[in-house]
């Protein structure tokens, strides 16, 4: 369990970057360096192949977390949520200013983390709330640095918390 739960939220995560990839590619497409990145700008899926797809992997996903109750199914059914909102429309939270930077900042190195410590019964102590605090950060600088450093194509084809708010919030350069 110990080495198991980390490896499948690792694998979770993959999921979670892959159903992104398939919604971004049209945008990613626009730019060389990001289209050749993009796994989906090469290789055309339908919509019903990568739906057959996700549901293959949640299915599975599902079955590994059912090992852990009601609480591993709150666990899955969150994290599919979010995999499903952030990318895909008509949510497309990636595309919400504000709702971009929360699911970055509660999502990618926090979410992990609190799985784990729910599905394996873990005491909460100070060193967890230290550590989730530093992981909401550091997602929340992550994202806003990659989305300044992918600015000039986004401000072309999507809307983000960096798009919208510009340069006067996040020291972006838009040339105004």
């Amino acid at each position: 369990e110990l080495l198991g739960v980390p490896l499948v939220l690792a694998f979770c995560y993959w999921l979670g970057f892959a159903v992104n990839d398939y919604f971004d590619a049209p945008f990613d497409a626009q730019e060389a360096k990001k289209g050749q990145r993009n796994f989906f700008v090469q290789v055309k899926l339908t919509r019903t192949q990568a739906t057959i797809a996700f549901i293959a992997v949640s299915i599975a996903l599902g079955i590994f977390f059912a090992g852990f109750g009601v609480k591993g199914a709150v666990v899955i059914a969150f994290g599919l949520l979010a995999i499903w909102a952030y990318s895909a429309p008509p949510l497309r939270l990636k595309s919400r200013p504000i709702s971009d930077l929360l699911m970055h900042m509660f999502f990618v190195q926090t979410f992990p983390y609190l799985a784990c410590m729910l599905l394996l019964g873990f005491e909460w102590t100070r060193l967890d709330t230290a550590l989730v605090s530093i992981f909401v950060l550091t997602s929340l600088s992550a994202q806003l640095e990659q989305q300044i450093r992918d600015y000039a194509v986004d401000v072309l084809t999507d809307h983000n918390f960096t798009v919208t708010f510009g340069e006067t919030v996040t020291g972006v350069n838009t040339g105004d």
